[in-house]
């Protein structure tokens, strides 16, 4: 299951306020969230836009960081986590100047805003993961890293949604 599982005395490990949550099919899904499958076998994806247009991001599954329209997928039903943070391991830092610089999945500090690596058809693209608007792209001075982790809450209680590379 996509959701964490209870532990043998009754607890979870990463437990969310359900407050955090809404469903919604994946489609639906606003830039920067995370949508997270409620169905055994699901892939986790994250929403962003390429130049002004509408994406979904794979996260893993048969193909991890596919990058294709919202109509790419089913119509499939999950749960949506809009109030999640990105952490990096400051370790795991490269510079980039094009999304050819960085492996697919890695999570760029981009002027405009976070971007993730994805790859399609045509090779890799740059994800724009929050607002904004026109071309998405990366400069000189952005860094990408290829650890992270999605996360939601405060230490001690931080819930880990996501984390690449998996562990």
């Amino acid at each position: 299951m996509a959701l964490p599982r209870a532990e043998s005395r009754g607890h979870c490990r990463d437990m969310i306020d359900i407050a955090l949550l809404r469903t919604s099919l994946l489609e639906h899904t606003t830039p920067g969230a995370l949508f997270v499958p409620v169905a055994e076998g699901g892939s986790h994806f994250l929403s962003g836009r390429i130049n002004d247009d509408p994406v979904l991001v794979e996260l893993d599954g048969d193909q991890p960081f596919r990058v294709g329209p919202t109509e790419t997928w089913s119509r499939t039903y999950g749960l949506v986590i809009e109030s999640g943070r990105f952490q990096v391991e400051p370790s795991s830092a490269i510079p980039v100047q094009a999304p050819r610089d960085a492996p697919p999945g890695s999570l760029v500090l981009a002027r405009e805003g976070a971007t993730i690596i994805t790859r399609d058809k045509d090779g890799v693209q740059a994800v724009r993961l929050g607002g904004g608007e026109g071309p998405t792209g990366l400069e000189l001075g952005d860094v990408a890293f290829t650890q992270w982790q999605y996360v939601t809450g405060t230490e001690p209680n931080v819930a880990v949604h996501f984390q690449h590379p998996t562990r």
